[in-house]
């Protein structure tokens, strides 16, 4: 698999491009290989976010697939420039049109319900819990990135909270207490924590 990008942490707009097909991917990264890894390890376990690509790439195999730059921009241009590259070349793999956003897809009721059955009561077997836990070991926590700061902007930009639904929160949020939680609520999540894994290891 080429891929032709010999940067590590530059920010702008990149393509992925199921070859045999000439069907592409149009998204925008903060850290440009960075993403193009997350993209590969949703897509190798199985559970990447978009189901066209996720399709696509168990049909035709990794080698299949190649990763390309568009162009290099500034963090605060990203929406703007995907956006613009989305409404040109009309990439076949986004299901979303706009970027950043899920503003225009819907799913109908009986694909929920058919959804949610098919995953009624499955559990992942001891391999596959451990090798999702050496996924996520060492990954980083704390502040959001830039990146991740931009879409819940772009998500939220335009939205209007009418003073009732206002109302409502501040009425729901009264008497609430603000900061860590007690010991006896943490002594509750730990409690109803333990149960669970416990009715986990009893499906196995």
């Amino acid at each position: 698999m080429e891929i032709r990008v010999p940067y590590q942490l530059l920010h702008g707009i990149y393509q992925i491009t199921c070859v045999p097909t000439g069907k592409c991917y149009i998204g925008s990264a903060v850290e440009l290989l960075k993403r193009w890894s997350d993209h590969r390890t949703g897509l190798c376990r199985q559970d990447h976010h978009n189901a066209h690509l996720q399709h696509a790439w168990n049909k035709h195999g990794e080698a299949a697939f190649e990763f390309s730059v568009l162009e290099l921009c500034p963090v605060g241009y990203l929406i703007e420039r995907e956006q613009a590259y989305i409404d040109a070349r009309n990439p076949e793999f986004n299901i979303c049109r706009q970027a950043y956003s899920t503003i225009g897809i819907t799913h109908p009721i009986e694909s929920c319900i058919r959804r949610g059955n098919s995953r009624r009561g499955k559990t992942h077997t001891p391999e596959t819990r451990k090798r999702i836990g050496d996924l996520q070991r060492g990954k980083k926590r704390g502040p959001l990135s830039e990146e991740h700061k931009q879409k819940l902007r772009a998500a939220r930009l335009g939205k209007y909270v009418s003073p009732e639904t206002r109302q409502k929160l501040r009425e729901a949020n009264l008497g609430k207490k603000n900061g860590p939680p007690s010991e006896a609520t943490r002594q509750k999540i730990a409690e109803k924590r333990r149960a669970y894994w416990e009715r986990r290891k009893n499906d196995l």
